[in-house]
This record gives C-alpha cells, structure tokens and sequence, in this order.
C-alpha cells in the first residue's frame, strides 16, 4: 500500500482509512464537499438558492342572475325542445330534419355566447368568458368602474350592474354582474389602483414633481 502514495504528492491530509471505508466513503476519494448539501432532498432548494414568489391564482366571479331572467332563459330551448319532440313523433322527416336544426341553433347560441359565463381576476388582468367568446383587460388601463343599471346587451344576466372602462370609445367598455360584487370590487380596485369618487371608482390623476423640485 505504501508504493501506491509515493507520487511524490503530500500524503498527510488523507485519512488513514481501510479498503472498507474507502469504498463507502466515495464522497471523500472524489474531494466532494460534505455538509448541509449532501442531506438536502432532491428537488427542495438548498443552501444559497433564492425561488422567486408565486402569482396568486385566478379568482373566478360568476355572474348574477335576476329571477326575472330564469324563465326567459329557459323559454327557447324548453319550446325548442317541445317542438322536436313532437316532430319525431309524428314521424314526417321535413318536420324532424327542422326541428333538430332549430334545437342545434339554439344550443349553439346559448354555447357560444352565453355559457360559461363568469368573470376571472388574474394577476394584473380581467378577462370577461361568455361562451366561446375571451375578452381581456389589463387592469393598469382601467380608467372607471360604476354601478349601472343599463339594460344594454352585455355578458351580464343581472340589471345590478358594474361599467368597467379602460378607454373613452364604445368598444372600450364592458357592462358585467358579478357576484358577490363587494368582494369583486374590493380585489379589482385594490389591484387597479383605483380611489373612490362619487358612486363609483376612478384611477387617480398621476402627478408629476413641478419643475426646479
């Protein structure tokens, strides 16, 4: 054993092991740092590693639905679905062929424009889901938020209502119901960095130092 360590190497810093230990100690033949790393799970940061922060998930808002609303909402497809059925049993193919496609309109109608339909305050964003149809928001652009009872055509199955605008054209405004709407408020102007004014909430006029400051 003596012959392997003359290479003319300092051979006082090596521990004076057996054959056993030496092969169950790989981590000292290689020079490989023993400590706090060695017992560290796979996976979990270590010693001098920095994770950066999670977003918040999503928050989903549904909307409100008058009472009101609910048999208005179900009329067409019930009757749709009273007129196919009685088609079919009467048997004439014309009848059956018409049904059925007025009952494929209407579904793809209430599918594609109406359900889902809810509401998603992200980090940062809004976005307005009815249907197939996405509409996102970022919130640094919202320039207003009110309460309205404007019966205009929306994604909204409630009058108790909130104008959300982010600019001053007719395509930069949504009327939206969701509930429970304090709460949507609260996280949506918190985000937004909008005060309250008057009913409603408005992004604050920015200031700038006036010159020579």
């Amino acid at each position: 054993m003596d012959s392997v360590w003359q290479t003319g190497e300092r051979t006082d810093s090596i521990p004076a092991l057996t054959v056993a230990e030496w092969e169950t100690a790989p981590g000292l033949l290689l020079g490989e740092p023993q400590g706090l790393e060695e017992t560290a799970e796979r996976g979990k940061p270590t010693v001098g590693e920095h994770t950066m922060p999670a977003e918040p998930a999503p928050v989903v808002f549904k909307s409100k639905v008058d009472l009101w609303l609910v048999p208005l909402l179900l009329l067409p497809p019930l009757a749709t679905l009273g007129i196919a059925v009685q088609a079919l049993a009467s048997g004439k193919l014309v009848d059956i062929a018409s049904s059925v496609g007025t009952l494929v309109f209407v579904g793809a109608i209430y599918g594609g424009l109406v359900f889902p339909l809810r509401y998603v305050l992200g980090h940062g964003w809004l976005e307005i889901q009815n249907g197939l149809c996405r509409k996102r928001v970022a919130l640094a652009e919202l320039q207003s938020v009110r309460p309205t009872r404007n019966p205009l055509s929306s994604p909204a199955l409630s009058l108790d209502r909130l104008e959300v605008r982010w600019g001053p054209g007719l395509f930069q405004v949504v009327l939206i119901s969701p509930t429970p709407r304090d709460e949507f408020l609260r996280q949506l102007t918190a985000q937004a960095g909008l005060v309250p004014e008057g009913a409603g909430w408005i992004r604050p006029p920015s200031t700038s130092p006036a010159p020579g400051d």
